[in-house]
């Protein structure tokens, strides 16, 4: 890897940045399978927990609750879960559930900040704005075999 961090600013998704322009934006190294981010995501969504926390990002310029938000959210471990209204808490910002859930919205960097893992009150999904929507969301928690809603774990 180029030693650059992932810009948070591109405004793309993370995932189709690497796999489909394989290209860093700093330097224009080429990326590939071969590099520990790359693997670390191929082996997360094979099963593997993995919880990606070693990855540097550069959040300049993000608003301070979503950069705020999304340090928190990166320290919920694979096959783990908490609501929008426990992450506020956590962030000594009780009663700003809807504010944590916009900045997950935002999230540039879905997988690598796991957005996947906060969920609704109650243990519902909740929203997803990663493309296929819920659906990505709950197969995300599916692969790591994260208990949600009335859900039975299979594994």
């Amino acid at each position: 890897h180029c030693g650059h961090a992932i810009t948070a600013l591109e405004n793309i998704p993370i995932l189709s940045y690497l796999f489909l322009r394989g290209r860093c934006s700093a330097c224009g190294a080429s990326i590939g399978l071969r590099y520990p981010l790359i693997e670390a995501i191929t082996a997360l969504l094979s099963g593997e927990p993995r919880d990606l926390i070693d990855v540097t990002l550069d959040l300049q310029g993000v608003p301070d609750l979503h950069r705020r938000v999304y340090e928190q959210s990166r320290r919920i471990g694979p096959g783990h879960t908490c609501t929008y209204g426990d992450l506020a808490a956590q962030l000594g910002e009780p009663g700003a559930a809807r504010g944590v859930g916009q900045a997950l919205g935002a999230n540039p960097v879905a997988v690598i900040v796991p957005c996947h893992r906060v969920l609704a009150a109650g243990g519902r999904p909740g929203g997803f704005s990663a493309p296929g929507g819920v659906d990505t969301k709950r197969r995300l928690l599916e692969i790591e075999r994260a208990r949600f809603g009335d859900q039975p774990q299979l594994f």
